[in-house]
């Protein structure tokens, strides 16, 4: 049968139902259903990735698997993405990130990164580098260094670790190459070369400077650390050596770079909170 023919046909039943209220009904009735699952389906919230961001999820997986997933890795790994993103947008619609002093940090940390991207300090020329060195060239001196030996006496393994430390320093000072033992030491006992800067870090501020103060070639002591008690001989010190700009020039680009950041997010700091009106009580204001 000719499409002509089958219009024919269908004309009378076309014309009839087109007759009958109840066709009316069943019609309308179609098109409220199909609206409203359209609206429905249009106020429910949505879930988007484009061909970037599952490019960017496969990318990492590679980086941490070490090749490339699979077509099935691959919709499991957007699955998953998929499913985080729900929970994320139901999280936030029962508002469990306010008051949240974890979220609310790493949202500041991000914005800082992003403000130092965004805002990328200028290379320094030659000139610049070469008067920030002449302005702080002690920051980067040799630090000045000793050689020494020392006796330990763990506070942990003697109940008397002072006293003892203080009998080996009244021996050592009769005969400066009596035997004396001490204890085992995580450290070394003896130094060929150890900056005043590395004294500091490893045994404290003021075993640091009593060294610093100790004649060479005789025992020192008893000095305490947060190890225990040390009786120590200075052999011989290293005065500071002074710097040349061409050996220094890559610790002083970092130093201005990082001065120059800090400089940045300081001036970045004042200009966003000029945008804010800061109530505080009155004893924390600034």
């Amino acid at each position: 049968m000719t499409n002509k023919g089958w219009r024919g046909a269908l004309a009378p039943w076309v014309v009839a139902a087109a007759r009958e209220p109840l066709a009316h009904f069943a019609l309308i009735g179609a098109l409220i259903f199909a609206a409203t699952a359209l609206a429905d389906d249009l106020h429910r919230p949505a879930v988007r990735l484009n061909e970037g961001d599952v490019a960017q999820l496969a990318a990492f997986w590679e980086t941490q698997s070490g090749r490339r997933p699979t077509p099935e890795e691959l919709r499991g790994i957007v699955a998953e993405r998929v499913d985080e993103e729900i929970l994320a947008q139901e999280a936030l619609r029962l508002g469990l990130d306010r008051d949240d002093v974890i979220i609310r940090r790493r949202l500041a940390q991000k914005y800082a990164f992003v403000r130092e991207d965004l805002a990328a300090i200028p290379e320094p020329d030659e000139a610049r580098l070469r008067a920030y060195f002449a302005d702080h060239a002690g920051l980067f001196a040799t630090p000045g260094s000793m050689a020494l030996r020392q006796i330990y006496f763990s506070a942990e393994r003697r109940a008397g670790a002072r006293a003892a430390a203080e009998a080996a320093m009244r021996t050592l000072q009769r005969t400066p190459e009596a035997p004396v033992d001490g204890d085992v030491f995580i450290l070394p006992l003896t130094y060929a070369s150890i900056s005043s800067i590395d004294l500091e870090r490893d045994y404290g501020a003021p075993f640091a400077a009593a060294l610093a103060r100790a004649p060479e070639g005789a025992w020192t002591g008893p000095l305490q650390s947060a190890f225990g008690w040390h009786v120590v001989r200075v052999e011989n010190r290293h005065a500071q050596a002074a710097p040349d700009f061409a050996s220094a020039r890559e610790a002083v680009r970092a130093r201005w770079i990082e001065e120059a950041q800090a400089k940045k997010r300081e001036a970045d700091r004042k200009t966003l909170r000029a945008r804010y009106r800061i109530v505080l009580p009155r004893d924390v204001a600034p």
